[in-house]
């Protein structure tokens, strides 16, 4: 059995969620890279979560389906705010940051730390329907 996950991001935060077991390598790869998508803030009765469409179908995901981390307050203070992407002179700065492998601005598995944030934390600053960046994906021989 193979499983396959999706990295989203926003901001200082990334919430990682394990999508349903599939027989294969190459059908976790399609299920995660192909067919998962539209991943958005939702409100489950009153319980918080993300919805994602898995093959067209919505399904939700609550705070006990996902991980939440962000980046450490080390990093942060070495790589500033958010860049608004908006803005040419940020979008410059990112280019030429990736470009030159500039440290600064490459976040590192080691500079992640658990959140104390949850899912109504996130529908709170962003609310409800807000898609987030889906980012990556990856996969998991079990």
């Amino acid at each position: 059995m193979y499983q396959p996950s999706i990295v989203l991001s926003e901001d200082y935060w990334q919430i990682d969620i394990k999508l349903p077991l599939q027989e294969t390598e190459t059908a976790a790869q399609k299920l995660a890279n192909n067919e998962c998508g539209n991943c958005r803030l939702a409100l489950v009765g009153e319980r918080p979560a993300i919805e994602v469409s898995l093959r067209g179908e919505p399904r939700q995901y609550f705070d006990a389906d996902v991980v939440i981390t962000e980046i450490s307050e080390d990093k942060v203070a070495v790589m500033g705010p958010p860049l608004d992407p908006r803005n040419p002179v940020n979008v410059e700065t990112v280019i030429q940051s990736l470009l030159a492998l500039d440290p600064a601005y490459i976040v590192s598995p080691e500079d992640m730390v658990p959140s104390g944030r949850d899912l109504q934390w996130f529908i709170e600053r962003y609310g409800v329907g807000y898609c987030l960046d889906n980012i990556a994906y990856g996969v998991t021989k079990l």
